[in-house]
Order: structure tokens, then C-alpha cells, then sequence
């Protein structure tokens, strides 16, 4: 029998032998349940002419994704597909992270529901199981991408990474805080922990006051354009290194240049250590500006464990941080 490990991402197992439900047989599914779901007066907020158009396009992906791996992959963030992924949070009128989430997962049960029905009244055991896991992985990668838009739409990073999914300086709110509301939210339905780990690189406004110099009146100027090209050069690299540390379901955010929060879905306390001595080592190795590597300050919050809100888990971290600042380490 095989063994997964709790926590660990599910197996990206390919399910040749699933059922093929029409696209719009899900959304039709999915419609009725979503009206089911919400007081009469709120049923309004559905786009149900949007959705009729567009959720059987998703319905048949989403089947497509459950047989192939390139199918499942188009639909993760950064795939071909993700924008249709993503417009999964709207055609459920949701509003917020912890909607998209519930949206999804209904999207899930419906389609299980169609599925499952369609496998018969004595199906193997092992094709249910593997369906069921398949299943879980695709809604993974389309709640990834949801959470992907709702974190960028409307940002303008400075470097403009394709990856990355939020500058704070451009949001009325704190967009880091919605990775981890999101978190929360999958906690509350499936009791796994979850990461969040505090990327702060080492000294970057020193970096760039170095290059200061005093001006014709001896006051001090603001950096040369080619110190700023230097520092956005190597932060550029730096976010990419960040990004290949982590895994496409998981969020990484930027609060301000120099300044990052990834939220690591499923990782406890040993996987989060773990993942932050692996950032460490990418961003020193990686890295270098005039002759010198970069360094970070680390701090890592286990969620629900160290805080049962956003705001608790952020300041949990940060605190973390400056400890591990304080003491000369990457991890306090």
C-alpha cells in the first residue's frame, strides 16, 4: 500500500482511465450549487451569463488536467491556462481569498459528484482512490491561480517579474495578508499546517546609500542611477532564485524591494526550517553585488500554531526576523 506522507504535496499522478464529463455538464452542476449556497438576495453577485459562457471551457480543462500532466500544468499559475483558472474566483461572485477557496472546492465536490457517478456502482477501489487525489491536485492548481490573480490584479512590480505576484506600495490593503487568510482558510477545511517564512535581504538601503555622495552644496544627493540599476539587477535575481525554492501552489510575495513573504501550503515547522535554510543558501550562492553575496534575515511563522490571524502570523515572523538580524543568522 502506498504511504504519502501528511502534508506533502499530492502526487501528480496522471489518471488515464477517468471519466469524461462535458465541460458544461460541471458548470451546469456547479451553477446549481453555487445559488444553492447563498441567500436568495445575494444570488445577484453570481455573473450566471459570464459563467454559462466560460465554466464549460473550465469543466472540460479541468477534465483534460485529470488524464494529462501538460493539461494539469497549463492551468497552474504561469501556465497557458491560468487566466481561465484564475476567473474561477469571479464566476462565483466570490470577493475575497477564503471565497475563491470555498468556490473551488465546490467546483471540486460537483465535479467529484459527476465523476463519481460515472465510474459506476462497483468501480476499483484504486481507480477512486487515484481519481480522488488527481482531483484534489487539479483544484490545487486552479486555487493556486486564483490566488495568483487576486494577489497581482492591478499591481505594477518594479521589476515586473513574471512570477511575482504583488507589490504592496501599489495596494490600499496588505496584499501579504492574503496568501495567509487564504491559508487559513484551507486549514479550517483540512487541517494542514502551513509556513510562512519572512524573506528580508540584508542592508539594502545601505546597498544603495553607499553610493551617495555630497552634492556641489555638500548635502548629501540620492543614489547614482547606476547604483539603483545595480541593486534592482541582483533584487531581480535574487526574487527569481525565490521563486524556484518554491512550489507553483505555493504564494510568494513582495511587500517592498528586499522585502518578501512566501506562504508554503502543507509544511510544518521541520519543513518550514528546511525551506528557509534552502533560501538562505540559493539567495547567498546566487547572488552578488560588487564582489559581495547577499544575505537575508529569515522569520518563519507555522500557522494555525503560532497565530490563528493573518496579523499574528505577520508579526510572529517578524519578530523572527529581527532575532535572527540581532544574532548574525539567516534563522533565529
Amino acid at each position: 500500500m502506498d504511504v504519502w506522507p501528511r502534508g506533502a504535496p499530492l502526487p501528480a499522478r496522471p489518471v488515464a482511465d477517468a471519466p469524461r464529463p462535458a465541460g458544461e455538464t460541471l458548470a451546469r452542476g456547479w451553477l446549481i450549487a453555487l445559488i444553492a449556497g447563498v441567500p436568495l438576495a445575494q444570488a445577484a453577485r453570481i455573473p450566471v451569463a459570464e459563467l454559462a459562457d466560460r465554466a464549460p471551457v473550465l469543466g472540460d480543462a479541468i477534465v483534460a488536467a485529470l488524464r494529462d500532466d501538460e493539461a494539469l500544468a497549463r492551468l497552474a499559475p504561469q501556465g497557458e491556462l491560468a487566466p481561465l483558472a484564475a476567473e474561477t474566483a469571479h464566476l462565483a461572485g466570490a470577493g475575497d481569498p477564503a471565497a475563491a477557496a470555498a468556490a473551488v472546492d465546490l467546483l471540486r465536490t460537483v465535479t467529484w459528484g459527476v465523476l463519481r457517478t460515472a465510474l459506476g456502482v462497483d468501480p476499483d477501489p484504486r481507480l477512486v482512490s487515484d481519481l480522488a487525489e488527481r482531483l484534489a491536485r487539479v483544484a490545487a492548481a486552479v486555487t493556486a491561480a486564483c490566488l495568483a490573480d487576486a494577489t497581482t490584479n492591478g499591481a505594477a512590480p518594479v521589476t515586473d517579474p513574471p512570477f511575482l505576484v504583488h507589490d504592496a506600495r501599489t495596494g490600499a490593503c496588505d496584499p501579504w495578508l492574503r496568501p495567509i487568510d487564504f491559508a487559513l482558510a484551507r486549514h479550517d477545511r483540512t487541517g494542514e499546517p502551513f509556513t510562512v517564512l519572512l524573506v528580508d535581504l540584508d542592508d539594502i538601503d545601505r546597498l544603495l546609500a553607499v553610493h551617495e555622495g555630497p552634492g556641489p552644496d555638500g548635502a548629501a544627493v540620492g543614489a547614482s542611477a547606476t547604483a539603483v540599476a545595480d541593486v534592482s539587477q541582483v533584487l531581480e535575481q535574487a526574487e527569481r532564485l525565490l521563486r524556484a525554492e518554491i512550489r507553483g501552489e505555493d504564494a510568494l510575495v513582495r511587500e517592498r524591494a528586499g522585502r518578501y513573504w512566501i506562504v508554503a501550503s502543507g509544511f510544518d515547522e521541520p519543513a518550514g526550517r528546511a525551506l528557509a535554510s534552502r533560501v538562505a543558501g540559493t539567495v547567498r550562492d546566487g547572488t552578488v553585488l560588487h564582489g559581495a553575496p547577499l544575505t537575508v534575515s529569515l522569520g518563519m511563522a507555522v500557522g494555525p500554531q503560532d497565530g490563528a490571524t493573518a496579523d499574528a502570523l505577520v508579526a510572529f515572523a517578524d519578530e523572527g526576523a529581527f532575532r535572527a538580524r540581532a544574532a548574525g543568522l539567516p534563522l533565529a
